[in-house]
């Protein structure tokens, strides 16, 4: 009983702060809180490792993996966010209602295990962004719940959330299946479609603390079973599957026997996978050759796109970000950084870095700009996909070059006075120059850091006068005059 209800407890705990730092407007007090629930997230500290470097900050994983050797899947039903939610869901729908054994779908989770690393072994996470638990709840949260919140009318959801249909769709696909699979199997999800429960079940099997059941006391009377929101305990054979168990604690005080126990047991034997080499190797063929497909489309696609108006050639990645390279391999798509930009330039993109970038965030200037005096995005990223840099740094870093449509401008095509991107440029970068009896634009590229306020502002219609291009690699500027 007390270890059910220190679980509960940490969760609550856990959950308020998640939802704390998706909605705060206090980025000074977000950033501490979301670095420290960050080292505690599987995903977001792995990535941080391989992409960031080795640190106190990226070593979270392996006090998981620790975590779960010695105490079995504690973390999907402690420190979880998309756990703990599914056990609010569960909670609200199947209060009263039973659970039963089922059997795992080994061939399911592990065949989503092997597709999202040869994903990521040919350079995307395009799996992980959709289904990592930390970055799932992070995109349900800033793309579907802060717009609902904030939606008057549609003027208002447009120009304040900047989310578009195209990016709620995909994530709000997604809920509804977890939301059923929640309300109607449980913890299905976790044990069938995460793959951090895919790895952290694996280790689990090996715990050495665990739950087992004491086959001379057991009466299979059921009771543990239907409380097992995991579907693990087969009360028939008086098993426990530990590969499936979220260690949630409800069936040690269901047994009226006390044939339950959460205790120190060695390791006696385990089951095997239930298919076989052959066709393991057989999957592992056809998802390579899938995702080798899915590159040749995003290549496609991109060379499509660069016949369609007003779509810009490179995307824009947020400072710090170093590269987009960097930033597409690193990046988990949780949309912390969206969540927190005070001036919401960062938004998810759909396929500015092709289809293998799918919600990915990136600069979008056309309702926002990158403000000259701030790092936020830097400072709260948990993946490492967008690293620390100093607000003296981020002045110096050039994210693209703006570049100046005469044709467009209204000075030289209407005849009429404007030159508003010189008055809104940080750096100078844009300055006028006298044009007849009017001032016009002129670009100093050399000290221009792409921060889009100077193409945020232009008042050309349809097609803006300045356009900045993102640079594929950051550079520095020459510092401003």
């Amino acid at each position: 009983m007390i270890l059910r209800k220190l679980r509960i407890l940490i969760s609550i705990l856990v959950f308020v702060l998640f939802l704390f730092i998706f909605s705060s407007v206090d980025n000074h007090l977000a950033q501490p809180i979301a670095n420290f629930l960050a080292f505690f997230q599987f995903i977001p500290s792995i990535t941080k490792f391989i992409f960031a470097g080795v640190s106190i900050t990226s070593i979270g994983f392996i006090l998981i993996l620790l975590l779960t050797l010695l105490f079995g899947r504690v973390y999907c039903s402690t420190l979880c966010p998309l756990g703990i939610l599914q056990d609010f869901i569960i909670h609200i729908f199947k209060k009263n209602k039973k659970f039963s054994f089922s059997c795992s779908y080994n061939l399911l989770r592990y065949s989503i295990f092997t597709i999202t690393i040869v994903s990521f072994l040919v350079g995307t996470l395009i799996i992980i962004n959709f289904l990592d638990p930390f970055s799932f709840l992070g995109k349900i949260i800033t793309d579907i719940i802060k717009p609902v919140l904030t939606l008057k009318n549609f003027k208002i959801y447009s120009s304040q959330t900047r989310i578009t249909f195209t990016i709620i769709l995909p994530t709000s696909i997604l809920l509804i299946i977890f939301l059923i699979m929640s309300i109607t199997r449980g913890r299905l999800y976790c044990n069938s479609i995460c793959p951090v429960g895919v790895i952290l079940g694996v280790i689990s099997k090996y715990s050495l603390c665990r739950i087992f059941i004491d086959k001379e006391k057991c009466t299979s009377c059921k009771l543990c079973e239907i409380r097992c929101k995991a579907g693990c305990i087969d009360s028939k054979n008086k098993f426990v599957d530990l590969s499936r168990c979220v260690f949630c604690f409800n069936c040690l005080n269901s047994c009226p026997q006390n044939a339950l126990a959460y205790n120190f047991k060695m390791i006696k034997n385990y089951k095997k996978l239930n298919y076989s080499r052959r066709k393991f190797l057989l999957n592992l063929f056809a998802y390579s050759f899938s995702i080798f497909s899915l590159f040749q489309l995003r290549h496609f696609i991109n060379d499509k796109k660069l016949l369609l108006t007003n779509v810009k050639k490179t995307p824009i990645t947020p400072p710090g970000s170093l590269s987009i390279e960097h930033f597409t391999y690193s990046c988990t798509a949780c949309h912390l950084c969206v969540s927190i930009c005070p001036s919401k330039v960062i938004t998810p993109s759909l396929l500015e870095y092709g289809l293998t970038g799918i919600m990915q965030p990136h600069l979008d200037y056309s309702q926002g700009y990158c403000e000259f005096e701030c790092n936020a995005c830097s400072l709260i990223c948990p993946s490492g996909a967008i690293k620390p840099i100093s607000i003296e740094e981020k002045k110096r870093t050039q994210l693209g070059i703006v570049k100046f449509i005469k044709e467009n401008c209204i000075v030289y095509s209407q005849g009429r006075d404007c030159c508003l991107c010189c008055e809104y440029c940080p750096t100078q970068a844009v300055y006028p120059i006298k044009y007849k009896n009017l001032y016009a634009p002129q670009i100093n590229p050399e000290i221009c850091i792409g921060c889009g306020a100077c193409e945020f502002i232009c008042p050309a219609r349809p097609h803006k006068a300045m356009r900045v291009e993102g640079n594929k690699v950051h550079k520095k500027v020459k510092p401003p005059q």
